[in-house]
Parts: C-alpha cells; sequence; structure tokens
C-alpha cells in the first residue's frame, strides 16, 4: 500500500500549484514515510497539544487544524518528506487524494 500511497502522493503535489510542493513532486521522494489511516478526531487532539508544546518551530498549525476540523471524512493519513532542508509533515484525506495541509520545520 505504501507504493500505491507514494505515487498518489507524488501526483497530489505535482497537482498544486505552490513552488515548493511542485519540486518536491517531481523529486524521487526519498525518505518518504506515510502512516495508515488515522482517526481524524485523534488527530486534531494530537496536532493541537504539538501545535501548543513544540520545540522545533513549525509553519502551518493553524492552516492543518482548520483543514482537519473542516474535514468531512473520519481518516486522515500523514506524509512526511525531507528535502535536505526542511522536514515537511503532510495531511491528505485517506485516499491520498486531497492535501489538507502541511507543516514546514527547517532543519
Amino acid at each position: 500500500m505504501k507504493f500505491i500511497d507514494k505515487r498518489r502522493f507524488k501526483k497530489l503535489l505535482m497537482n498544486q500549484s505552490e513552488p515548493l510542493l511542485i519540486r518536491l513532486g517531481s523529486g524521487d521522494l526519498s525518505g518518504y514515510l506515510t502512516t495508515g489511516n488515522l482517526d481524524q478526531l485523534k488527530t486534531i487532539d494530537v496536532y493541537t497539544i504539538r501545535s501548543e508544546t513544540s520545540l522545533k518551530k513549525y509553519a502551518g498549525f493553524p492552516k492543518v487544524l482548520e483543514g482537519l476540523n473542516l474535514m468531512n471524512e473520519k481518516h486522515v493519513k500523514i506524509h512526511s518528506l525531507n528535502d535536505g532542508d526542511n522536514l515537511i509533515v503532510f495531511f491528505t484525506d485517506a485516499s491520498v487524494k486531497k492535501l489538507i495541509g502541511y507543516l514546514v520545520a527547517t532543519n
């Protein structure tokens, strides 16, 4: 399933308008990691706490939390990439067809 998720994720990134996402999607996605389906409400709880307590500074928490709260689905997947300069954590629907939001932390 990870292979299918990676292929869908790459396509999802390439269909975005932001240069960072397109650049990442055009690469080989080395270091790509993904979760299985996670409960949407538990994910909101965990990332709300992380937004308040994280020692590392992440950009994007408000947009991610807003997107998670507006979802009409019960499950979410989390994907991560490290492009050498940044750790990027992406949130998608369970089918990996909709990007909910992403967090960026500089290494």
